[in-house]
């Protein structure tokens, strides 16, 4: 199974180096040229654990272009960012964004999962999972139980996971990836 991370930040970047270390196949996104330029050059400013160790050995393919990601892995995880508004809510632009990148792409989604990890607003992801049917996009809703400081251990160890979704293969493939690790 071939995983795709679309926001390869301080969550992103930890979890996408887990799962290469789970023995998977890979591809994380930014839309940051210099900072996808520094990863592939093994060049990383963070304080989070293991990181930068990992990084210097990883085969984790980065890119700033979200097409590939989509053509070319079977699940692919959105891990962008979703400040706190005034009002309490979550912004969810940038993953309005995204998922405006998955209504562009050219190819077939058919089996192809999109599983949303940012901190979402209630009932987001049902509007987003509505919203997608028409081109054969599969979504699930499943939030990482992370903290700053600790991401690469705590996404390692974690004891639950939850899987929010009312589509059978995205069910089916998000339990299959973390069954394998």
């Amino acid at each position: 199974m071939k995983v795709g991370l679309i926001g390869v930040g301080r969550c992103g970047l930890p979890i996408a180096l887990n799962f290469e270390q789970k023995g998977l196949e890979v591809i994380a996104s930014s839309y940051k040229q210099e900072y996808i330029e520094n990863l592939e050059n093994k060049i990383i400013n963070t304080t989070e654990p293991y990181v930068k160790e990992l990084l210097q050995d990883s085969k984790v393919i980065f890119t700033t272009d979200n097409q590939r990601v989509i053509d070319e892995c079977d699940v692919i995880y959105i891990l962008v960012a979703t400040p706190s508004l005034p009002s309490g809510d979550y912004d969810m632009l940038a993953i309005d964004n995204v998922i405006s990148d998955f209504r562009q792409y050219k190819g077939s989604l058919k089996d192809k999962v999109c599983i949303i990890a940012s901190t979402t607003n209630p009932g987001y992801c049902q509007t987003v999972s509505e919203s997608v049917k028409d081109i054969g996009l599969d979504i699930a809703y499943c939030p990482i139980f992370i903290a700053q400081g600790s991401v690469y251990e705590d996404f390692d160890s974690s004891h639950h996971v939850m899987i929010g979704t009312d589509n059978d293969n995205a069910f089916r493939k998000a339990k299959q990836l973390y069954l394998a690790m």
